[in-house]
């Protein structure tokens, strides 16, 4: 499974409002369209970490645009590609 859909899985799984991974394109933000608080957004990082076998650190990423579906997803794919090498 491609690496996009699992974290757009993950990111509905902790969204408020019952949204489809149909839904999320690079453009959604995860607070604004998705109802998305602090503690969710916590929740779907150490998800992604779990999942992908990935640590995003603060030193290595803006917390303050993980609310970005690109960003976040971009950091995943980015981190992932890391861990492969």
């Amino acid at each position: 499974m491609e690496l996009i859909t699992e974290v757009k899985k993950i990111i509905c799984k902790h969204a408020v409002l019952d949204i489809d991974e149909s839904e999320l394109n690079i453009n959604t933000d995860l607070v604004g369209d998705l109802g998305i608080n602090s503690i969710s957004l916590i929740l779907i990082i150490i998800d992604l970490e779990e999942k992908f076998e990935i640590s995003i650190d603060e030193d290595e990423v803006d917390f303050n645009l993980l609310t970005e579906f690109k960003y976040l997803n971009d950091t995943v794919e980015r981190l992932v590609k890391m861990k492969e090498n």
